[in-house]
């Protein structure tokens, strides 16, 4: 069963790198602990190594920037072949940022009914502007 490669996490900090280049051929047979990967940084360049054996399947392209953990190989065993590419996932459709707008008014913004604000609830007047002695809502 192959084995993922992900992109590692050098430092608490760290939340993506970029591939610099690969240190193996795709298909080549890498050890535990063997440099795979120069990645670089927003503070360091630096190799990563295998955290398996296997015949290495390269995922990941030189130039293209990695979230820590995300695949970027996989280590197959002997005479395994690499699973089929899956296809992308369609697009998620953009939320409806505008179904509460009344209708004739320009896209992000809303109309209040007068003497209320745009959430509906009655308008307030500020504390200095109350009367002396009218309770507090």
């Amino acid at each position: 069963m192959a084995t993922d490669v992900p992109m590692p996490k050098l430092g608490l900090t760290m939340e993506e790198a970029t591939i610099v280049q690969w240190l193996v051929a795709d298909g080549d047979l890498v050890e535990v602990d063997q440099p795979i990967i120069l990645i670089e940084t927003d503070k360091t360049e630096t190799e990563s190594g295998s955290p398996g054996t296997g015949r290495i399947h390269i995922t990941g392209k030189v130039g293209d920037v990695y979230k820590c953990g995300e695949r970027i190989a996989l280590l197959l065993a002997e005479g395994e072949a690499p699973p089929a590419a899956a296809t992308p996932a369609a697009p998620a459709a953009a939320p409806d940022l505008y179904r509460h707008r009344t209708p004739g008014t320009p896209p992000g913004t809303t109309r209040a009914q007068p003497g209320t604000v745009a959430g509906g609830s009655p308008r307030r007047p500020p504390a200095q502007a109350r009367a002396l002695g009218e309770p507090r809502p």
